[in-house]
């Protein structure tokens, strides 16, 4: 809840310079759940209502988002997730839309109900249903749903997690050919 709070101030400080965007966490908290658990044996417990009335809050106010399209000084353009978005969720669900400020509003127009495609899980919850949502995808999911196929309209910025093991210097098994031909670990800031 603390990190929550603090956020929250540094929203209400800069009113329209803040962004927060949405991932599989905070999605949870809105379903009523948390994903983690301090000791695997029990369930997690409930989240602190508060937590969730905050969360729903920006959410309606638009202060949390599923994507962000933006543009560098050299006019370079990236769309911004939680997780990334796969070529086939671009394709089918996006309509393969080029301008990143569209393609960002097409998949925030979906909204978080059940059902909604940005929250289709991915490989990390058991099977994949083809099409995972930015909210859930793998970075295996991403990059190689884009490998072979041409190139992205635009740049893609997302976490959630990644196929480098930062502590072992080594990639991740299916992490390999013309994947990983395309990109360097940085391991002074864990950036790929």
């Amino acid at each position: 809840l603390r990190v929550v709070e603090d956020v929250g101030r540094w929203m209400d400080r800069n009113p329209g310079r803040w962004v927060q965007l949405i991932g599989n966490w905070e999605l949870g908290v809105l379903e009523g759940r948390y994903l983690w658990r301090s000791n695997r044996k029990e369930e997690p417990p409930d989240p602190d209502p508060h937590l969730v009335e905050e969360l729903a809050g920006w959410v309606a106010s638009g202060a949390m988002v599923v994507s962000v399209g933006v543009a560098s000084q050299s006019g370079g353009a990236a769309l911004v997730t939680h997780a990334g978005l796969t070529r086939s969720m671009w394709e089918r669900t996006c309509a393969g839309l080029v301008d990143v400020g569209e393609c960002a509003a097409r998949l925030n127009s979906f909204g978080l109900r059940a059902g909604s495609p940005v929250v289709r899980p991915g490989e990390m919850n058991g099977p994949s249903f083809g099409d995972p949502g930015p909210l859930w995808a793998s970075c295996r999911e991403v990059w190689s749903s884009w490998c072979g196929e041409g190139q992205m309209p635009f740049h893609q910025v997302h976490g959630h997690t990644s196929g480098f093991m930062w502590g072992k210097g080594a990639w991740y098994d299916g992490y390999a050919g013309e994947l990983v031909e395309h990109v360097t670990p940085k391991q002074e800031c864990r950036h790929v």
